[in-house]
């Protein structure tokens, strides 16, 4: 399908995963045959008028993701569309069905950061990633990346918190005992099925470090541990309930609609579900980030 992403499209997209009904004719007729063939949406007649409604969310969301990666963030994808407007090339943005994200197509790899230094091969050559405040290394030739099997994967969403990644306390430290010194850390933007592809050919553990509110655990469910459920696990730092004490109220209502049934049969991820629900709010991870030492008195 030659479909080209628009913000119309994607507020029609959005309409349908909150619930209410969308005029047959308003959505591409590609794209709405296979929606409607995988169970993700459904007709309704009334009278000569056709409506769409959303038959099951998570299958909604699951075709969008096969569509293209990128649907699986509306909001990133706004901000992406409106800078390709404001930059005068939005007609060079690309077509659904595209494997691509919009700002990745030439950036077909993942970046990679750690505490200390780990030991790995590139295409057969011996490659040391040492710790190097202000830098990080781009992996392209990621299908030949080779890393230790006993070195612990976390992935960063976030990409101050990747930037800043020796600036989190003992937050890994405590929550990733035994790992201390042998972790690397992968940032999953620039948006790519790279570092996913890369996952599913390595037998590490992998351990993602996200938002901790009802969009970032969907990202994290439907976009890695789905594709490595033996050995994937979210963070979940031992302090978060108080955390969520004073995380956004504005986030949460702000993504309920579209993330009310969510749920998962893993039990420690349900149960921060459940937290983000009692609270009705949402925690950035960027919480976790101390402050630049060299400021203090």
């Amino acid at each position: 399908m030659k479909i080209k992403i628009t913000l119309n499209l994607i507020d029609k997209l959005e309409t349908l995963l909150n619930g209410f009904p969308l005029a047959n004719s308003k959505l591409n007729a590609d794209l709405a045959a296979y929606l409607i063939a995988e169970g993700a949406i459904r007709p309704v007649y009334r009278g000569e008028t056709c409506s769409l409604r959303l038959s099951n969310p998570e299958i909604f969301r699951h075709c969008l993701l096969e569509i293209n990666e990128a649907l699986t963030n509306f909001d990133y994808l706004r901000e992406t569309l409106r800078e390709e407007k404001s930059r005068n090339r939005y007609d060079l943005v690309h077509n659904l069905g595209n494997s691509k994200s919009l700002k990745s197509s030439a950036c077909n790899g993942f970046m990679v950061n750690t505490y200390y230094h780990v030991e790995c091969t590139l295409s057969g050559a011996p490659l040391i990633l040492s710790a190097t405040p202000g830098s990080f290394v781009y992996i392209h030739d990621w299908e030949h990346f080779k890393i230790p099997s006993d070195t612990l994967i976390v992935g960063v969403e976030n990409m101050e918190n990747f930037r800043l990644i020796d600036r989190h306390g003992d937050l890994f430290e405590q929550e990733l005992k035994g790992y201390e010194n042998d972790i690397l850390f992968v940032a999953r933007y620039p948006q790519s099925k790279a570092l996913r592809s890369w996952l599913k050919l390595i037998p590490n553990r992998y351990v993602h470090f996200g938002d901790f509110d009802l969009a970032g655990i969907s990202i994290f469910l439907n976009e890695i541990q789905c594709y490595i459920p033996g050995r994937s696990s979210f963070l979940i730092p031992k302090d978060i309930k108080e955390r969520l004490k004073c995380g956004s109220s504005e986030r949460y209502d702000k993504q309920y609609r579209q993330y009310r049934y969510l749920s998962t049969n893993i039990e420690p991820l349900q149960s921060l579900i459940w937290l983000i629900r009692d609270a009705r709010r949402g925690y950035d991870q960027e919480g976790y980030i101390l402050p630049d030492p060299t400021l203090s008195n």
